[in-house]
């Protein structure tokens, strides 16, 4: 069966992810990109053998950029972003597809059940986005071929892709589309280093995203 949904995956540190990450991923229409910085060979070599498609950079090295780069690779009609602390839900594409079909909407939004904006659907960490709308028209602010800022270190990507597709009219939530996000602020997972990266420069992604909406507001 062709791949319906590449997903694609920026990882650092956390080789036991790997596993079951990719337990919890049992459509066999989904590919998995994992996208490695060059020096983090545990990681790599846990997704390595795993069925997932493994790809290495020496320029990529946060989030947003990792995801740009991961996308190169992909050629699927729709890709969803994803950490590797999420844990997929059997039905989750399924749900997302049909929410699409019947709303014709480019950006879904899979529910974390943890966010609570996410739950209350008018948020999603990580979207389902449709191909031809990256390569027409872009899922952030930057244009075509774009799919995420790469001003972000880690935060707010989400909020910007799911800014511009509901100012665009082409988003809609997913609420029977599960895929669990296991984090620290809900207790589900350990903090590690990973995480206090990210939280580090959250409030450098707040700024740097209001700025963003401010001056794409029209």
């Amino acid at each position: 069966m062709s791949t319906l949904v590449d997903v694609i995956v920026p990882v650092l540190n956390r080789p036991h992810n790997a596993v079951p990450f990719m337990e919890s991923q049992t459509d066999d229409r989904v590919t998995v990109h994992v996208v490695s910085e060059f020096d983090d060979v545990g990681t790599r070599a846990a997704w390595w053998v795993t069925s997932a498609k493994v790809h290495t950079s020496a320029t990529a090295h946060t989030f947003a950029e990792k995801v740009n780069e991961g996308y190169r690779h992909t050629s699927a009609p729709w890709v969803l972003l994803a950490g590797d602390d999420v844990r997929f839900t059997p039905g989750w594409l399924d749900a997302a597809l049909e929410v699409a079909e019947a709303t014709g909407a480019k950006v879904i939004g899979t529910n974390d059940e943890a966010n609570a904006r996410v739950k209350r659907g008018s948020h999603t960490c990580h979207p389902l986005i449709a191909r031809d709308y990256i390569d027409t028209v872009g899922a952030s602010w930057d244009g075509p071929g774009i799919i995420c800022h790469e001003g972000y270190r880690h935060t707010f990507v989400d909020d910007e892709i799911v800014t511009a597709a509901k100012r665009r009219n082409v988003w809609a939530p997913a609420p029977l589309s599960i895929v669990r996000h296991l984090h620290p602020v809900w207790g589900t997972a350990p903090l590690d280093g990973t995480y206090r990266l990210g939280q580090s420069h959250q409030d450098h992604d707040r700024a740097l995203y209001r700025a963003r909406l401010e001056r794409h507001a029209s």
